[in-house]
């Protein structure tokens, strides 16, 4: 289980969501990302 992702900014989002899905993908876990529309401003 992740801990819920907070974020300042669309690059630090980015970021961790990025990772989050390459250590899934390393440890052949399911992912599952679900994401709001974009409200970058």
């Amino acid at each position: 289980m992740h801990p819920a992702l907070f974020y300042r900014t669309e690059q630090e989002y980015t970021r961790q969501t990025v990772a989050f899905l390459r250590e899934g993908l390393t440890n052949g876990e399911p992912m599952a990302v679900a994401a709001p529309a974009p409200t970058w401003s």
